[in-house]
């Protein structure tokens, strides 16, 4: 992507000092969304132009690389490894941010950039708020009003997946849907230097063969049998959604 680096906040949002201070030091131009834009698939979503990272208000940690921004499923492992690591402060930050999503762009994101006001990720949200409660508890900071609101949002959150058009009619069933079309904007530029970089690093390390995954036949993005080309268990929605709908009645039973 070209250009001045764009942030924008919520449209209903004032402009934090740090953020202003962002806008003279490292010349990022800020910006307030339209509210016909600033929620999961309002019509304006999609047209954001030009597009940029959506305001956070705490830290986080980005996946690496070309993925510079805070990812729902990706921030789900992320936050299990601080916690295993002692990083309560950071793993609630992420946590946080979360909830700040739900309530100013009206769900967990894909990430916080403008054009994945179209779409979500898998629900882990509810995961994460028990995997923090835990720990906090853990270390004697036990804190129930924190609780109680990350329950609501949650429950928020959780309604994108039981309504439609995520849910698949009448089977009861969710299932991923985009309100925008095409491909991220990123993805339409120049990316042979990445994809050089990444051979270069197979080339220069040929150990790390044994951890790809190979697709058999092009086109097979959701196999349901594991066999020698998959190391992995496949992780569908249908029973990533049994998880937050058991853990949303975990966090009502320990804010109540």
């Amino acid at each position: 992507m070209t250009g001045a680096p764009q942030l924008y906040l919520p449209s209903d949002f004032p402009e934090p000092e740090a953020v202003k201070q962002l806008e003279t030091r490292c010349k990022v131009q800020v910006r307030n969304l339209l509210p016909s834009g600033d929620r999961l698939g309002k019509p304006g979503a999609a047209a954001i132009s030009p597009p940029g990272l959506l305001y956070l208000e705490n830290r986080y940690v980005v996946p690496g690389g070309r993925f510079n921004e805070m990812y729902g499923w990706d921030s789900y492992f992320i936050i299990v490894g601080l916690l295993r690591d002692g990083r309560l402060d950071l793993a609630r930050d992420m946590v946080n941010n979360f909830l700040f999503e739900v309530e100013h762009y009206g769900a967990v994101l894909n990430a916080n950039r403008t054009y994945y006001l179209t779409r979500s990720q898998p629900p882990f949200l509810t995961s994460m708020i028990l995997g923090v409660y835990a720990a906090q508890k853990a270390a004697g900071h036990e804190d129930r009003a924190w609780l109680t609101k990350a329950y609501r949002l949650a429950t928020k959150d959780h309604s994108l997946w039981d309504a439609e058009p995520h849910l698949a009619g009448s089977t009861g069933l969710s299932r991923y849907f985009d309100f925008g079309d095409g491909p991220a904007p990123e993805s339409v530029q120049d990316e042979t230097g990445h994809y050089r970089e990444v051979v270069a690093y197979f080339l220069a390390h040929p150990e790390q063969d044994r951890n790809l995954l190979v697709r058999k036949a092009p086109g097979q993005t959701s196999p349901l049998t594991v066999g020698s080309t998959y190391s992995l268990q496949v992780c569908d929605l249908v029973r990533t959604m049994a998880k937050p709908e058991c853990t949303v009645a975990a966090d009502l039973a320990l804010s109540s």
